[in-house]
């Protein structure tokens, strides 16, 4: 049975580094995927072979499939609005250097308005604290929170995170409300859904500095030596603690800035209940796995220590050193050589 555990887990660990790309390629492949079943714009079988294309590059040269991507993605993109097209290849130009070196971080925050409606949208920030530190965990944070609510604004959704958990935006709304708009109409509705009026701007801001915040507090505390020390456990509590206060923070702001009443948020608080605790376990069981790949497993049987007593190395007998039979007579010293010896000195 041990077997059956020890083989994998010891392929795993060798081959850690392909698994991540591995890991990286699908979910690159994955948002193109969606993006092409959304805005079915390419031939017949070029959609698959692009996604191909994609996913095998990416295991070689993440770079190289970043651009691939980014190419295939802005011609769906065109087709639904050209000033949308040129939004999002300025932002993907600009930012590759930190798009590339940070592939994984980038696929999971684009991910998150499609992971809101699993219920899901709330492990990006606290992944991004435990797999990608303090900072690591902010910027993302921040950035999802920020992309899932344009999204949903584009869609013609409400940006509001607690009204986004168990939706999904769609296409359908993106191309209403962008296809026959110019430059200043694109710009307008980018930003009036999340700035209708001072509230809603205030209540919109807190909510991605809410998961800015909280993502680099969970990063923080994974960072200490003590927590460290105290790992899977300690780092897996401190993921169940973030899912527990984007909770209560976003609880905390609805009431505070009245977007919602008590008896409103009464009715929704089953939901929000059930989404903090399927993004602890979701949370919780991936950093156990990675902790379990990272480290070795203990050693079949323990080594039990010899009873007998260790033999003592005996040196070989060596001969006695022969003794001279006949000794020279003692002779007491001159003293008039110690006097000539002390006259020179």
């Amino acid at each position: 049975m041990s077997a059956l555990v020890r083989l994998p887990h010891g392929l795993m660990r060798r081959y850690l580094s392909f698994l991540e790309r591995l890991l990286v390629a699908a979910g690159l492949s994955g948002l193109v995927y969606g993006l092409m079943s959304a805005l079915p714009v390419y031939p017949t079988n070029w959609d698959l072979v692009i996604l191909a294309a994609i996913f095998v590059v990416a295991l070689w040269s993440p770079a190289a499939a970043y651009f691939i991507a980014v190419a295939a993605a802005a011609y769906p993109l065109y087709t639904l609005s050209l000033y949308v097209a040129v939004l999002f290849l300025a932002i993907a130009l600009l930012g590759q250097r930190i798009f590339i070196h940070n592939m994984g971080g980038l696929v999971l925050v684009l991910a998150a308005p499609w992971l809101a409606q699993y219920h899901l949208a709330w492990a990006v920030p606290l992944l991004g604290g435990l797999w990608w530190g303090m900072a690591g965990g902010a910027w993302m944070g921040g950035l999802a929170a920020l992309w899932g609510q344009a999204v949903a604004g584009m869609a013609g959704l409400d940006p509001d995170w607690l009204a986004l958990l168990g939706t999904s935006p769609t296409m359908a709304g993106v191309a209403q409300r962008f296809g026959e708009a110019n430059s200043l109409e694109t710009l307008k509705l980018l930003l009036e859904p999340l700035a209708p009026n001072a509230t809603l701007l205030l209540y919109h801001l807190l909510q991605v500095i809410a998961w800015a915040t909280v993502g680099g507090l969970v990063g923080f505390l994974a960072g200490r030596k003590w927590m460290s020390n105290r790992r899977p456990w300690g780092t897996i509590l401190t993921g169940v603690a973030g899912a527990a206060a984007l909770l209560g923070v976003h609880a905390g702001l609805g009431l505070w800035l009245e977007q919602y009443s008590q008896a409103t948020l009464s009715s929704l608080w089953p939901m929000l209940v059930a989404t903090a605790v399927v993004v602890g376990v979701v949370v919780g069981a991936l950093e156990g796995l990675r902790n379990f790949l990272e480290h070795p497993l203990p050693p079949r049987r323990r080594v039990k220590p010899s009873r007998r007593r260790p033999r003592q190395a005996t040196e070989p007998e060596r001969a006695p050193l022969p003794v001279p039979s006949q000794l020279p007579a003692w002779e007491p010293a001159d003293e008039a050589e110690d006097l000539i010896m002390l006259e020179l000195d």
